[in-house]
């Protein structure tokens, strides 16, 4: 072993590699103040979103300038019909599945032969309900009159007046002939005043124009005369109250004239309606515009305030008018009624066709609604719904028709298709037909 001795050992140098004369730039990427370069990163890009859900972003359209004249003018039009839609309250939706109407059926309920007579020669007659006197049954004038090959020779004709009666001890009611009224021709129109349903209006073919009031009182019936006079204008048509204290007819020469009724009857303006073809029907509308139908199937929307002065004869203008969805063949039946809520306009052909013209437009006159071809080519009567069709069927019998499905159903009778259904009352309860041999049915209308 050797000894520890006190010389230093050797000392073995490692030269280092680094030149000491230069300086060098550390980086630390871990505490570097630098800042960071942008980032790419699409899934963390900030910029606004364009999803038209989110947006939140203002939007300016382009500025346009308002006529605040016509602004004012719109709003004033729409005004009344907007506050008229809120009061009616929320309109009820209608599709098949919740529709449920009730069915109905017509009863053989009374026959009336006026005179207490039947009259054999006798196969056209006219009727009219009146006001409703007790149990929904309303009072009704009936005329009767044989056929006519030209000119009236017919002498001693009358109309009818029958009221309810209501059977002691019973649980129905029959109508009962009061009063009778005599006419210088057989009557070819009778038209109740809507406004007032005890006044009403008859014209006979030799164009002698009458207007009656029923009276009762201390249970005597009459039927006053009011006014009469007759009109030296062409064959009338048609006849139908445009108010209380107005009437229209339409004449076969294409006019229609507008009469004012007080204890006289006075003319206060005559029509001539712009149409090649013939007037063949006539509706009243609302006291400023009728409806005319045509031989060639045209609908015309007038009004009885716009119109234009012809030059000779200067009694006559011509109204301004609105044409309507065009019928094929000659309008033989105009009325009114409410489809699903929508007062419309219902109007038939020769051909069996039936139209409904929406009445809400009224700026650009009614709109088409349905347009339905029917199974049959006869004289009808519609109900106020429109939801039934009558009409006289085969072998002389009723026919019950339901538009909304085309059921259709029979009812035994005595008809013919140049008599027909006549006269279906206001409240949908009572119909009226005939004549056959002088003698009028009456049927009762039943829900079942």
């Amino acid at each position: 072993m050797d000894d520890f001795v006190e010389v230093s050992s050797k000392v073995y140098e490692f030269p280092s590699t680094i030149q000491s004369d230069k300086h060098w730039k550390l980086k630390d990427a871990s505490c570097g103040t630098e800042s960071l370069p942008a980032s790419t990163d699409q899934f963390v890009q900030a910029n606004e979103s364009r999803n038209i859900g989110i947006q939140t972003e203002k939007f300016c359209p382009p500025q346009q300038s308002c006529n605040d004249q016509q602004l004012a003018k719109w709003l004033r039009k729409i005004y009344p019909i907007i506050e008229a839609e809120l009061l009616e309250g929320v309109t009820q939706i209608y599709s098949g599945l919740e529709y449920s109407a009730v069915n109905i059926s017509l009863v053989p309920y009374q026959q009336l032969s006026p005179g207490g007579d039947s009259k054999d020669t006798h196969s056209t007659g006219k009727a009219a309900w009146l006001s409703t006197r007790l149990d929904n049954v309303p009072d009704l004038v009936v005329s009767s009159s044989p056929p006519h090959q030209g000119w009236c020779e017919h002498v001693n004709q009358t109309i009818s007046l029958y009221i309810p009666k209501r059977i002691p001890h019973e649980q129905f009611v029959v109508f009962t002939e009061v009063r009778t009224v005599p006419v210088k021709a057989c009557i070819e129109f009778l038209a109740v005043n809507a406004f007032n349903k005890n006044i009403f209006a008859g014209v006979t073919v030799a164009c002698d124009f009458y207007i009656w009031q029923h009276e009762s009182t201390n249970n005597l019936e009459d039927i006053k005369e009011i006014a009469y006079m007759t009109i030296p204008y062409a064959s009338i048509v048609g006849v139908d109250w445009l108010q209380i204290n107005e009437v229209l007819t339409a004449h076969s020469d294409g006019s229609v004239c507008l009469w004012k009724i007080s204890k006289q009857i006075v003319l206060d303006k005559r029509f001539r309606i712009n149409s090649k073809a013939a007037v063949t029907t006539i509706l009243a509308l609302h006291p400023s515009n009728f409806l005319v139908g045509t031989e060639e199937g045209r609908l015309l929307y007038c009004s009885t305030v716009q119109t234009t002065t012809y030059t000779k004869p200067s009694d006559v203008t011509e109204p301004a008018y609105v044409e309507l969805e065009k019928h094929t063949f000659a309008i033989t039946y105009l009325s009114k009624g409410n489809f699903n809520g929508a007062d419309v306009i219902i109007s038939y052909d020769l051909s069996g066709e039936l139209f409904l013209h929406d009445m809400r437009n009224s700026e650009d006159g009614p709109l088409l609604l349905i347009r339905m071809p029917l199974p049959f080519k006869n004289s009808i009567v519609c109900s106020k719904d429109v939801e039934y069709v009558i009409s006289p069927g085969k072998n002389k019998s009723i026919e019950l028709f339901r538009l909304r499905n085309g059921q259709r159903s029979y009812v035994k009778g005595s008809l013919t298709e140049k008599e027909g259904p006549i006269r279906l009352s206001d409240n949908g309860c009572w119909l009226i037909t005939g004549v056959q041999n002088g003698t009028f049915q009456i049927f009762a209308v039943k829900e079942t």
